[in-house]
C-alpha cells in the first residue's frame, strides 16, 4: 500500500531469533515497534558529544555523521524522510530529532560559554551545516562520505565561520 511502510511482525521475530508473542508482548502493532526501534536507533547513534572543546565537538560530530551516511541503512532512512513517501515515519523521525535539539543547542551554547564561538552564532543553523553535506553525500549514491581530506576541509569551514574572533584555528 502506497505511503505506509510494511513492518511484518513474522519477519521481525524471525530474524531476531524470537517467538511472535514475545514481539507482540512488547509492542502490540508494527507502529509501536518501528516507534521504539526509530527512537532506540536515534538515542544510540547520535548522542551529542561534550569533548571538552568545541573542535573536538565539531570533529566529533561531522566524524560521526560521516560515517553514518555511508551506511545502508542510514541512506534508507534518509530516502524515506527526502522523499516524503511515507508521513507517519517522517514525523518519527522528526519527532526524535526535535525532541534531541535541546541537548545539541545545549552542545554549541557551551562553546559559546568556553568563549570558543561567536556568541551571535546560531545553533540549529551550525548544526545544519554540520549535517547536511554528508547527507546530501549519501543520497547521491554515498560518493565521498568517507574521504578523510573532504571530511577535515568540512570541519575547517565549521571552525572558520563560527571561531570567536582572536582565537586560533588548529591545524590538525
Amino acid at each position: 500500500m502506497e505511503g505506509v511502510i510494511e513492518l511484518p511482525v513474522s519477519e521481525v521475530a524471525e530474524r531476531s531469533g524470537v517467538n511472535r508473542g514475545t514481539i507482540y508482548r512488547w509492542w502490540p502493532t508494527s507502529t509501536d515497534l518501528l516507534t521504539d526501534a526509530v527512537a532506540f536507533h536515534w538515542d544510540y547513534r547520535m548522542e551529542p558529544p561534550n569533548t571538552g572543546s568545541w573542535e573536538g565537538d565539531v570533529r566529533w560530530v561531522m566524524t560521526e555523521v560521516s560515517d553514518l551516511a555511508g551506511e545502508s541503512v542510514e541512506r534508507a532512512i534518509m530516502v524515506a524522510v527526502a522523499t516524503g513517501q511515507y508521513p507517519a515515519f517522517n514525523e518519527l523521525i522528526m519527532d526524535a530529532w526535535r525532541g534531541s535539539l535541546p541537548q545539541w543547542f545545549a552542545m554549541v551554547e557551551r562553546a559559546v560559554t568556553r568563549g570558543e564561538v561567536r556568541p551571535d552564532v546560531d545553533p540549529y543553523g551550525v548544526l545544519t551545516l554540520m549535517m547536511t553535506p554528508f547527507m546530501a553525500m549519501a543520497l547521491l549514491g554515498g560518493m565521498g562520505t568517507s574521504d578523510p581530506q573532504r571530511l577535515e576541509s568540512m570541519v575547517s569551514m565549521i571552525l572558520r565561520a563560527t571561531v570567536a574572533d582572536g582565537l586560533p584555528l588548529s591545524g590538525h
